[in-house]
Protein backbone atom coordinates (compact mmCIF):
# COMPACT_ATOMS: atom_id res chain seq x y z
CA UNK A 1 0.00 0.00 0.00
CA UNK A 2 1.45 3.32 -1.12
CA UNK A 3 -0.54 6.20 0.44
CA UNK A 4 0.97 8.78 -1.93
CA UNK A 5 -0.19 6.92 -5.04
CA UNK A 6 -3.63 6.34 -3.55
CA UNK A 7 -4.06 10.00 -2.57
CA UNK A 8 -3.05 11.11 -6.06
CA UNK A 9 -6.22 9.44 -7.36
CA UNK A 10 -8.57 11.27 -5.00
CA UNK A 11 -10.97 13.78 -6.55
CA UNK A 12 -10.20 17.43 -5.75
CA UNK A 13 -6.78 16.59 -4.30
CA UNK A 14 -4.23 19.42 -4.17
CA UNK A 15 -0.92 19.98 -2.38
CA UNK A 16 -1.21 21.49 1.10
CA UNK A 17 0.83 24.69 0.90
CA UNK A 18 3.66 24.94 3.39
CA UNK A 19 4.06 21.24 4.19
CA UNK A 20 5.91 18.74 2.04
CA UNK A 21 4.28 15.44 1.11
CA UNK A 22 0.89 16.75 2.27
CA UNK A 23 -2.41 17.26 0.44
CA UNK A 24 -5.96 18.53 0.87
CA UNK A 25 -9.19 17.22 -0.66
CA UNK A 26 -12.88 17.68 -0.03
CA UNK A 27 -16.17 15.93 -0.44
CA UNK A 28 -18.53 18.72 -1.34
CA UNK A 29 -18.68 22.04 0.45
CA UNK A 30 -18.88 20.60 3.98
CA UNK A 31 -16.28 17.84 4.48
CA UNK A 32 -12.62 18.83 4.16
CA UNK A 33 -9.59 16.64 4.67
CA UNK A 34 -5.83 17.07 4.78
CA UNK A 35 -3.20 14.40 5.00
CA UNK A 36 0.55 14.03 5.24
CA UNK A 37 2.58 10.88 4.95
CA UNK A 38 4.82 9.82 7.82
CA UNK A 39 8.59 10.12 7.56
CA UNK A 40 8.89 6.62 6.09
CA UNK A 41 6.07 7.30 3.59
CA UNK A 42 4.14 4.18 4.65
CA UNK A 43 1.37 5.74 6.77
CA UNK A 44 -1.04 8.62 6.39
CA UNK A 45 -1.70 11.20 9.09
CA UNK A 46 -5.12 12.67 8.26
CA UNK A 47 -7.15 15.49 9.73
CA UNK A 48 -10.83 16.11 9.03
CA UNK A 49 -12.78 19.36 9.17
CA UNK A 50 -16.49 19.94 8.85
CA UNK A 51 -17.80 23.28 7.62
CA UNK A 52 -15.21 26.00 7.23
CA UNK A 53 -11.84 24.63 6.13
CA UNK A 54 -8.88 26.10 8.01
CA UNK A 55 -5.84 25.06 5.97
CA UNK A 56 -3.52 26.75 8.47
CA UNK A 57 -4.85 24.68 11.37
CA UNK A 58 -4.70 21.50 9.27
CA UNK A 59 -1.08 22.26 8.35
CA UNK A 60 -0.14 22.92 12.01
CA UNK A 61 -1.85 19.72 13.21
CA UNK A 62 -0.16 17.61 10.53
CA UNK A 63 3.27 19.18 11.07
CA UNK A 64 3.03 18.62 14.84
CA UNK A 65 1.77 15.06 14.34
CA UNK A 66 4.61 14.32 11.96
CA UNK A 67 7.16 15.68 14.48
CA UNK A 68 5.69 13.40 17.15
CA UNK A 69 4.63 10.43 15.05
CA UNK A 70 6.55 7.92 17.18
CA UNK A 71 4.44 8.90 20.21
CA UNK A 72 1.15 9.02 18.30
CA UNK A 73 1.15 5.85 16.22
CA UNK A 74 1.86 2.17 16.32
CA UNK A 75 1.91 0.93 19.90
CA UNK A 76 -1.51 -0.74 20.00
CA UNK A 77 -3.38 2.07 21.77
CA UNK A 78 -6.71 3.09 20.24
CA UNK A 79 -5.91 6.76 20.92
CA UNK A 80 -2.78 8.65 21.85
CA UNK A 81 -2.01 12.30 22.49
CA UNK A 82 1.03 14.55 22.66
CA UNK A 83 0.89 17.74 24.71
CA UNK A 84 2.56 21.02 23.77
CA UNK A 85 0.55 21.95 20.69
CA UNK A 86 -0.26 25.67 20.50
CA UNK A 87 -1.75 26.76 17.17
CA UNK A 88 -2.22 30.46 16.53
CA UNK A 89 -5.75 31.63 17.29
CA UNK A 90 -6.83 28.46 19.11
CA UNK A 91 -6.69 27.23 22.71
CA UNK A 92 -5.81 23.59 21.93
CA UNK A 93 -2.82 22.19 23.82
CA UNK A 94 -2.44 18.69 22.35
CA UNK A 95 -2.72 16.67 19.18
CA UNK A 96 -4.38 13.28 19.39
CA UNK A 97 -4.40 10.34 16.98
CA UNK A 98 -6.83 7.47 16.59
CA UNK A 99 -5.61 4.13 15.32
CA UNK A 100 -6.89 2.52 12.11
CA UNK A 101 -8.77 -0.10 14.11
CA UNK A 102 -10.92 2.66 15.61
CA UNK A 103 -11.78 5.20 12.93
CA UNK A 104 -12.82 3.25 9.82
CA UNK A 105 -12.03 6.07 7.38
CA UNK A 106 -11.58 4.98 3.74
CA UNK A 107 -13.11 1.57 4.47
CA UNK A 108 -15.73 1.79 1.70
CA UNK A 109 -13.68 3.16 -1.20
CA UNK A 110 -10.04 2.50 -0.24
CA UNK A 111 -9.97 -0.33 2.32
CA UNK A 112 -6.20 -0.82 2.02
CA UNK A 113 -5.71 2.82 3.00
CA UNK A 114 -7.73 2.36 6.20
CA UNK A 115 -5.05 0.19 7.79
CA UNK A 116 -2.31 2.79 7.32
CA UNK A 117 -4.32 5.92 8.19
CA UNK A 118 -4.18 7.61 11.58
CA UNK A 119 -6.75 10.34 12.17
CA UNK A 120 -5.06 13.25 13.95
CA UNK A 121 -6.86 16.20 15.48
CA UNK A 122 -6.32 19.15 17.78
CA UNK A 123 -7.40 18.46 21.34
CA UNK A 124 -7.16 19.51 24.93
CA UNK A 125 -4.77 17.39 26.98
CA UNK A 126 -7.47 16.77 29.57
CA UNK A 127 -9.68 15.09 26.92
CA UNK A 128 -7.33 12.30 25.91
CA UNK A 129 -5.78 9.96 28.45
CA UNK A 130 -4.45 7.35 26.02
CA UNK A 131 -5.79 4.62 28.29
CA UNK A 132 -6.85 1.51 26.46
CA UNK A 133 -10.09 0.64 28.29
CA UNK A 134 -11.93 0.79 24.98
CA UNK A 135 -9.85 -2.02 23.53
CA UNK A 136 -9.90 -4.07 26.74
CA UNK A 137 -13.68 -4.19 26.65
CA UNK A 138 -13.53 -6.07 23.37
CA UNK A 139 -14.85 -3.28 21.18
CA UNK A 140 -11.74 -3.06 19.05
CA UNK A 141 -10.19 -5.59 16.74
Amino acid sequence: MDPITTLAGFPNVAPLAGLDRAWTWSLGPVLHFAGAVTADGRRLLQTNQRGRHDAGLAREVLAFARQHEDALIGDGRPIAAVHGFSPAGYAFDAVAATAPEVHGHHRAQNPDLTGVTYIVFPAFASEVSGASRWMKRGRGT
